[in-house]
């Protein structure tokens, strides 16, 4: 064999490093995906660096250098830093698109209030007696109306108990009123539609009566939750 043929077989296994790494290195960039690199990467790192050991050994001590190089340091590096870089980058994508989403369904639901009717259910009466504690409706009954109210718009007068400012809206606390015959509502979610809203809502004290129009949310604990709301009164 040729000194000329002995040399040619490194620049080939060179190549084949130089592939073997890019590869490693655009998978690497995939989201989530990307983690596999870890899991493949350390056995072709290894086989690329024997490689370039070879390529020094055998005359092409620049080239082989570098893929030394890239194998031991700048390629493992690479691997390790990228995939958490394009996951974590692409799960606050997905979690910006669905705070977007749901902040634009929330709008689409608050703008209905003002057009929509507020629908026949009562604070006092059917509802209390079903939710209160001691009832003697079943459990079943209770889901069945749980599920028939959840979804629907009401329009109730409040008393005010506490109140909490979270973000854009207003966590009002209704005084819970004992033998009232009174559904009991945990929460009221206000997001006010002016400057002048909230500087009503921030002057409530304890005992402040407000009307709100709403959505009930959910039942949970026999305790309705009505979000989102504005004020009617």
């Amino acid at each position: 064999m040729t000194t000329t043929e002995t040399r040619k077989k490194p620049t080939a296994l060179l190549i084949i490093s130089w592939i073997l790494m890019i590869f490693l290195c655009l998978l690497s960039i995939l989201p989530g995906i990307g983690f596999l690199s870890w899991l493949i990467g350390i056995p072709i790192l290894i086989l690329t660096f024997i490689f370039g050991i070879l390529g020094v050994t055998r005359g092409a001590q620049i080239h082989g250098g570098l893929i030394i190089l890239m194998s031991v340091i700048v390629t493992p590096v690479f691997l390790v830093i990228v995939p958490i870089l394009t996951t974590g980058a692409t799960f606050v994508a997905g979690v910006a698109a669905a705070e977007e989403e749901i902040n634009k369904m929330k709008q689409e639901k608050i703008s209905k209030l003002s057009s929509t009717p507020a629908s026949s259910l009562k604070y006092r009466g059917e509802l209390a007696e079903i939710f209160e504690l001691g009832s003697k409706h079943t459990d079943v009954q209770r889901d069945n109306k749980k599920n028939q109210i959840t979804g629907a718009i009401i329009e109730w007068e409040f008393t005010v108990y506490e109140v909490d400012k979270i973000g854009d809206y207003y966590d009002i606390t209704p005084e819970t009123e004992l033998l009232s015959n009174k559904v009991t509502v945990s929460t009221v979610h206000i997001y006010p539609q002016s400057e002048e809203e909230s500087a009503l809502i921030e002057s409530w004290t304890e005992g402040a009566k407000f009307t709100a129009k709403g959505y009930i949310d959910n039942v949970t604990f026999r305790s309705l939750f009505i979000l989102p709301a504005i004020l009617t009164k």
